[in-house]
């Protein structure tokens, strides 16, 4: 017996059928992925920039949230969402 031949006779197929599955889910939202991981390696860079900006910040009064929803802010919008997170914090009570 050839080798996939004997990986049907013993009980591969479902795992063949799987990979073909995930191979055509992934060529099908090729698109979607690559824009999810584009947001995500952007959101990383925005978390950094926050570390980064948190010791500056608080020598100029201003303490801006290392966190996950403050990434994503940076990352989606850049710059001015690095301008609306500050003009948020000053425009907020407490």
């Amino acid at each position: 017996m050839d080798g996939s031949m004997w990986m049907l006779a013993q009980g591969g197929a479902p795992w063949l059928v799987g990979g073909v599955f995930i191979l055509l889910a992934l060529l099908l939202f090729h698109r979607s992925l690559q824009a999810l991981c584009r947001l995500l390696v952007r959101t990383v860079v925005g978390i950094l920039v926050l570390a980064v900006f948190s010791p500056v910040g608080r020598l100029l009064g201003i303490s801006l949230g290392v966190n996950l929803w403050n990434g994503l802010v940076l990352g989606l919008l850049g710059g001015p969402g690095f301008g609306l997170l500050l003009m948020l914090h000053l425009l907020a009570p407490g």
